[in-house]
Parts: structure tokens; sequence; C-alpha cells
């Protein structure tokens, strides 16, 4: 039996100065991007946030009608990726805190901050990613299990195969069977980089100069269909 549930909110977290503070809570396309300028340094990056209400499931399980060995699977669709490179692979992470979806775009003129942005989870109200910082930007999300199912996972990206289908079983279990621990707070989509944001469940630094994320490798633009396309 297949089930399929589609998600509730998702927006894409972009980096720099002037797109920092921008919502995309409206967008039709998600992007994990990285910008490499000509000095080889990094002028952007883009993470994508995307949540689904697992309450049907949860009491399908109660209800015998779903078995607890179930696979549970994260899939994107390819919207005209560009440049991507040969092989790469993608992490997603459980989301540690709360976040608003907004109303943005990306082009919007003035800006929208309504909701998640890079740099808060809520830009509107100024509530930081990480509880008690000033300022901690890009998301945040746990980095070790506090329990028997594991908090991340990764899926290997070639240019000839684009869309994701991330095996994220371990992650809807703990959201479902660890609630208490890991409210379901949806997923966080990246590439890797050397550092983490997180709660007491993962370190509180990161370092934008390393890891895909931060060294000078062009490793493409991926886009997805968001929840608000129209195809």
């Amino acid at each position: 039996m297949h089930y399929f549930e589609f998600g509730k909110r998702d927006t894409t977290l972009y980096s720099g100065g002037t797109t920092a503070s921008r919502n995309t809570g409206i967008d039709e396309i998600l992007e994990i991007n990285k910008v490499v300028n000509n000095n080889g340094t990094v002028g952007n990056v883009s993470r994508v946030l995307i949540d689904f209400d697992l309450s049907f499931i949860s009491k399908s399980i109660q209800d015998g009608k779903i078995p607890s060995t179930a696979k549970y699977y994260l899939n994107l669709f390819d919207a005209t990726s560009e440049e991507v490179e040969v092989e790469q692979p993608l992490h997603v992470y459980m989301v540690s805190g709360s976040w608003k979806q907004g109303s943005g775009k990306l082009d919007h003129d003035p800006v929208t901050d309504n909701g998640a942005t890079y740099q808060y989870r809520n830009h509107e109200a100024k509530t930081p990613w990480v509880t008690g910082s000033v300022l901690t930007e890009g998301g945040s999300w746990f980095t070790a299990s506090n329990g028997q199912y594991e908090v991340s996972s990764s899926y290997d990206l070639t240019f000839d195969k684009k869309d994701v289908r991330a095996d994220v079983t371990n992650l809807v279990n703990n959201f479902i069977y660890s609630s208490s621990v890991y409210p379901n707070n949806g997923f966080i989509v990246k590439r890797e980089d050397s550092g983490s944001y997180g709660n007491n469940h993962a370190t509180a630094s990161f370092d934008f100069n390393t890891g895909q994320e931060g060294d000078s490798s062009r490793l493409g633009n991926l886009k997805y269909f968001s929840r608000e396309t129209h195809t």
C-alpha cells in the first residue's frame, strides 16, 4: 500500500545581505542553491523548509491500518535545476523549533518578512532560530539522536537524477513516537556544512567557509516544485 501526504507548508531560506530578511512562503519554486563569486567566495546559499501533517499516519498506526514497520520517503520533484554537479549529497534534518511560513515571495518589493527568513524563524516578531541567542541564522535542526531513531538522512543526487526520494523513516518515527522530544516542525533540506545550529541536541556553531555550502565548488542550483506550484 502507498499513501501520499502533500506538504502543508514550505519556504526557502536565502542568506546574503539583501535576501536574508526575505520571506518566500508562497513562491512556486523551492531552491537549494549556492552562489559562488568570481574570486571563489560564497555570496549566497539557500535551504528549504518543508512540513507535513502526520496526524492521519499516526492515527492509522494506532488503528492498525499502517504497520509500525512502514517506510517513509521525502519526495521532491525537479523544476529545471541548473548546472548540477555530476554527483552530490543532500541532507535532511528534523527542524528543532517552530517556524512561520509567511506570505512572501523572493521578488516582492517592498520585502515581505512576515514569516521564516534566513535570519529569524519569524522575522516580523524577530524570533531567533536558537532560543537565547541574539541572532543565529539559517534555521535550527537536530544533529544527534536522543533515542532509537536517527535524526537525519541523506540522498545522493546525480546530474541525470535530480528528483529527490530520501528515506526519512527514522525522522518520521521520531515525530510520531517521540513527539515530546521531537515535535513535528518538519524538515530542513540543505547541502552539508562543517557546523550546525540547533538546540541542546546539536551544536550552536557554524563555519560558513567550509563544507559544501561554504567552499568554492560550484554545485548548481537545485529547484523543486513547492506546494504553491500551479503545475
